[in-house]
């Protein structure tokens, strides 16, 4: 070859380097992105989240004492994210009962499947003082033999 004359690339090798370099451009521009959330995963609210969530804890307390004390308001449904990065919700609520009180933590995944509940008795038992001798001796007695 001369060097005045530039040096001729075959038609099919300036393709092949076209379309590679476009698939490493969409490669590279898309690697970074998150899945965006569906819409049906999407679709709960934190109202609903929260709803969603009393109902089952319910569910759960009125198979074991046949009572419904929880509601929507008695809790906040938050949409947490866990070490691996994915969404769930989570609400968490205490209530009264009698001399104890129920705890109830709820997990679901963001389209409300895969329901997780947690429910907890706490009981706090009132402790009464020991009795003050009104004298208390100073020193005990000592036995001779």
């Amino acid at each position: 070859m001369n060097g005045d004359q530039p040096a001729v690339v075959p038609l099919y090798m300036r393709c092949l380097w076209t379309w590679l370099l476009l698939v490493a451009l969409v490669m590279m521009s898309t690697s970074g992105c998150r899945r965006p959330l569906k819409a049906k995963e999407a679709a709960l609210t934190p109202e609903a989240a929260a709803e969603f969530a009393a109902n089952r804890a319910n569910q759960e307390v009125s198979q074991r004492l046949g009572q419904a004390p929880f509601s929507a308001d008695k809790g906040e449904a938050m949409l947490q994210r866990d070490s691996s990065g994915k969404q769930h919700w989570q609400w968490v609520a205490r209530v009264g009962n009698g001399t104890s009180d129920l705890s109830a933590t709820v997990s679901f995944e963001p389209d409300g499947s895969q329901p997780s509940v947690s429910i907890l008795t706490l009981v706090s038992e009132e402790r009464q003082a020991l009795p003050v001798h009104p004298d208390p001796p100073i020193f005990a007695p000592v036995q001779r033999f």
